[in-house]
């Protein structure tokens, strides 16, 4: 099924406006970390799945750029958030990655791919906040085997809600967000 601007126009203009308003929306939701800080891992979470609204409606290229500057402005203003290392090595982008993955004909392929992805994009978040903050070798040794199986089945759950929020954006929230002409 290509859901790819089915509903959106295709004019410059909009794809441009659009991609910035999907943007600045993201950037908001990481930039609230500071204000929740215990909502850390959801609202980059939140804020990867309005991608997937970019890759639906603008396209894999178009939300290429989307990413790049909400991972840019993140960085920027949130540089000691892991909001920001969040989004940037997993939440954003796999909304683009999970699009390139389910078109694989095989459902266990994909499902394989899928895992291996997360376990590699885990494991570059733990490299990156252990260098930024400095996690102490203990945890390493006996928490993070218990993290890991932990952190997979999360991602398990993670994707299949979003495939289910994607069926709903699609069949009952596209239509009334952009109104056709």
């Amino acid at each position: 099924m290509n859901l790819r601007g089915a509903v959106l126009p295709n004019k410059k203009s909009e794809i441009v406006a659009f991609g910035g308003v999907l943007t600045g929306l993201s950037l908001l939701l990481i930039l609230l970390t500071r204000a929740i800080p215990f909502a850390e891992m959801a609202l980059p979470a939140v804020a990867g799945a309005l991608l997937i609204v970019g890759v639906m409606e603008l396209g894999p290229k178009w939300s290429a750029v989307i990413y790049a500057a909400v991972s840019l402005f993140a960085l920027i203003f949130t540089f000691d958030n892991g909001a920001a290392f969040y989004y940037i090595v997993f939440f954003g982008l796999y909304s683009i990655v999970k699009n390139h993955i389910e078109h694989l004909h095989s459902k266990p392929l994909q499902w394989v791919v899928k895992i291996i992805f997360f376990n590699l994009c885990a494991v570059a978040l733990y490299f990156i906040i252990s260098a930024v903050s400095g996690l102490p070798s203990a945890f390493a040794k006996y928490g993070l085997p218990i993290i890991a199986v932990a952190a997979n089945a999360i991602f398990i759950v993670y994707d299949i809600a979003l495939s289910r929020l994607i069926v709903t954006y699609v069949f009952k929230l596209r239509n009334k967000i952009f109104k056709r002409r």
